[in-house]
């Protein structure tokens, strides 16, 4: 996974005020699997980005496109 998607799976957790222990519960892992994918260490599975996208009520591409602009 590239550096934009790390970076916004963080931007989307905290613009949506989650703990990331909220967030591993609301995704079935554990907090040090979420370390592992944001510091990009373990690839972040493709259904797991998926989960983000639908718990965190994020648009697909938001976690691709570089600049993001609210609509």
């Amino acid at each position: 996974m590239d550096y934009i998607v790390n970076e916004r799976l963080v931007e989307a957790r905290k613009a949506r005020a989650m703990s990331q222990e909220t967030l591993a519960y609301a995704l079935g892992v554990s907090q040090r699997d979420l370390g592992l994918w944001k510091n990009g260490h373990v690839p972040l599975p493709l259904e797991k980005l998926f989960d983000y996208m639908r718990v965190l009520e994020f648009p697909k591409g938001f976690f691709y496109q570089e600049k993001w602009e609210r609509v």
